[in-house]
């Protein structure tokens, strides 16, 4: 199945984080007004940060 959506509580999240250290998240933001630059100001931490 391509494409699925797949969800999980906090409970099951940590039950595979345990069987590994890679859990991929993702988060859908309404991003009409974004720019790829804009988006990087807002999450950009420290010196060591790229675009």
């Amino acid at each position: 199945m391509k494409n699925a959506y797949y969800s999980v509580g906090f409970d099951e999240f940590c039950q595979f984080a345990s069987q590994g250290n890679l859990v991929p998240l993702y988060r859908e933001i309404l991003a009409d007004f974004e720019t790829p630059v804009s988006a990087f100001s807002k999450i950009n931490t420290g010196a060591n940060a790229f675009l």
